[in-house]
């Protein structure tokens, strides 16, 4: 994602370069069969997260010059089994919030004296709490049908901003506490597992969000 600067450019400074590096990402599950009908599991993994990394000098740099924001889950599971055709499973989330942002100050907006440009930073993590249910019908082997709930999960991020810079301006807003309020949306998936033979398998998902995700921040 990149930024051209040109002749309508009202800010002065330089395009932004590639916003998105490739980031990685990885998860981990593993679970364990008690006996017939009893099953305990683990899994890890990243519901979401996004980075942002302009170039130092670019024309957008009071606006952003960096951000990141991403939410890791950890969630102990247990399921049951019915009989072949009915399991369900429940889960407890603990999702680790992670939310960082800074910008450049503009300390000479009207270009009255040379200061230097200033900077903001704002970094704060957070956990959140939410739970999984899960539920899979069988209707005969080689064919079963999952649909799975996860709750919203609210995470408050607080933090005190750390400004650099000089002047009375720069000084007042130096520490101030800072909360965001963010909520994940809940989700719902359906999903189908159906054995061809014995070498393929088709899989088919469908996620939908089945409520308003929100942000809320204040200031004091």
């Amino acid at each position: 994602m990149k930024f051209d600067a040109d002749s309508d450019t009202n800010v002065s400074g330089s395009g932004s370069g590639n916003a998105v590096d490739p980031t990685p990402g990885a998860s981990f599950f593993i679970s364990h069969k008690l006996n017939d009908q009893w099953s305990v599991g683990f899994g890890n993994y990243a519901d979401f997260g996004l980075a942002l990394d302009y170039k130092n000098n670019w024309s957008g740099r009071y606006s952003a010059q960096y951000g990141s924001i991403g939410g890791l889950s950890f969630v102990p599971s247990v399921a049951y089994r019915f009989n072949d055709q009915w399991s369900v499973g429940v889960g407890i989330k603990a999702m680790y919030g992670m939310l960082q942002t800074q910008a450049n100050i503009d300390q000479s907006p009207l270009q009255i004296t040379d200061r230097s440009d200033g900077q903001y930073k704002y970094h704060a993590n957070t956990w959140g709490l939410g739970g999984n249910v899960g539920v899979i019908y069988s209707p005969r082997p080689g064919t079963r049908i999952g649909l799975a709930y996860t709750s919203q999960v609210k995470l408050d991020f607080e933090d005190g901003l750390t400004v650099h810079g000089s002047g009375p301006l720069v000084n007042r807003l130096n520490g101030t506490n800072t909360s965001l309020d963010l909520t994940v949306p809940q989700t719902a998936t359906l999903s189908l597992y159906q054995q061809l033979d014995p070498q393929w398998a088709l899989l088919a998902t469908i996620t939908g969000k089945t409520g308003p995700g929100s942000v809320t921040s204040t200031q004091t």
